[in-house]
């Protein structure tokens, strides 16, 4: 059975999206050789995120991470390893640690581009000082487009928690 890294379905404005949803994603943590991770930054907002998203057709878990880390860092990624999975009225996502291998190029979605978002290299530590930042300026906001921003950093910040507090800042969970 997989560990349940975070589960929450205590936004009842979310739940309204069980009509299409919960869809199936996959997001994760890439390390750098230097033991800092790649995240993706929205600055026009200054929300930081896990790279990941949905899965696309038929791709396994693991394709549809390795898919989204190079649209979104340029990164392809080796030595995956599954970390758990996440739950919530909105989306089920399968949880990775990777490391860099090669840069190729981003090739990020048309929202992605106009929002400026970029991948970013940034420690554990303040990869999650940066999320609760941007969680107390969002506590209180309920409007939909911030409920679903919040619920997605929370989530992102939960998973990251759990691997610090699993293997440590700079641990690899490979021995690293």
């Amino acid at each position: 059975m997989e560990e349940v890294i975070y589960e929450n379905y205590s936004n009842p404005r979310l739940a309204n999206y069980n009509l299409y949803y919960p869809r199936e994603a996959s997001r994760g943590l890439v390390f750098l050789p230097n033991g800092n991770i790649l995240a993706f930054l929205k600055p026009k907002i200054g929300q930081y995120k896990l790279p990941g998203g949905g899965k696309e057709g038929n791709e396994t878990s693991e394709e549809t991470f390795r898919r989204e880390v190079l649209e979104e860092t340029g990164y392809t990624v080796k030595n995956l390893r599954k970390l758990g999975i996440t739950k919530g009225f909105t989306q089920v996502s399968h949880v990775f640690v990777a490391d860099v291998d090669k840069y190729i190029g981003t090739s990020m979605d048309k929202g992605e581009i106009s929002e400026d978002a970029r991948p970013i290299e940034v420690s554990v530590g303040d990869y999650l000082e940066k999320c609760r930042e941007f969680l107390e300026r969002y506590r209180e906001k309920s409007d939909e487009d911030s409920e679903i921003k919040y619920a997605i950093t929370s989530r992102d910040y939960y998973i990251v928690e759990h691997y610090r507090d699993k293997y440590g800042d700079q641990g690899r969970g490979d021995g690293s």
